[in-house]
């Protein structure tokens, strides 16, 4: 979900936010930040909410051709078999 905020672990551009408008059926992440289901509820709560700082997740493991993946996250890191 953040992977492309940061190169490697270090932000690229740290004045950008993140913003969680949920959508699908999972919705851990929404759910702990009790973000609106209704999607134009959940813009206007991303627009007027000022920015928190939060901890992000970051995970190396083998891909599937053996060679290293990192991923970065917010709440979960999954590699293919989760929940």
């Amino acid at each position: 979900m953040v992977n492309g905020l940061f190169d490697g672990e270090r932000a690229v551009r740290p004045e950008v936010v993140f913003g969680l408008v949920p959508a699908g059926t999972g919705g851990d992440l929404a759910r702990t930040l009790r973000a609106p289901r209704d999607t134009e509820a959940a813009f206007e709560r991303v627009r007027s909410l000022a920015p928190t700082a939060c901890d992000v997740l970051s995970l190396t493991c083998a891909g599937h051709d053996g060679a290293p993946v990192h991923r970065i996250g917010v709440n979960v890191t999954g590699f293919g078999v989760n929940g």
